[in-house]
């Protein structure tokens, strides 16, 4: 009988894979990553980076093929608490633009959708 094991680790290997194509893209359109899987506020950041003054949260999600919301209101909840938490951490406020980017893996191409402050 399988308790799901096989399935959850699967999923946790094209998470981290998701992730990492979403970093390597960034960082050579000239974003650098000033946080992986941090964790405060309720949350985890999957990537926090930065261009010049600019600052992104990004979430990576692969789209569920059943139609399924990408990301739940709680979750939403918790990502904004969790990019609150990691502001405040800082010891100087120096952006002066701060939002999410959800970056949607079908699993078909890496990262096929991008979207600017989606939530």
């Amino acid at each position: 009988m399988d308790d799901g094991t096989a399935a959850r680790h699967a999923a946790r290997r094209r998470g981290i894979q998701a992730e990492e194509a979403a970093a390597a893209r960034l960082t050579g359109q000239g974003w650098r990553i000033l946080d992986r899987n941090w964790t405060g506020g309720g949350g985890e950041l999957d990537l926090v980076v930065r261009k010049g003054d600019r600052l992104r949260f990004v979430e990576v999600k692969h789209r569920a093929e059943d139609g399924r919301e990408v990301i739940s209101r709680g979750q939403v909840r918790r990502l904004r608490s969790c990019a609150r938490a990691w502001m405040q951490a800082q010891p100087t406020e120096w952006w002066t633009e701060a939002c999410f980017w959800l970056c949607v893996s079908t699993g078909a191409t890496p990262h096929d959708e991008w979207l600017l402050d989606p939530f």
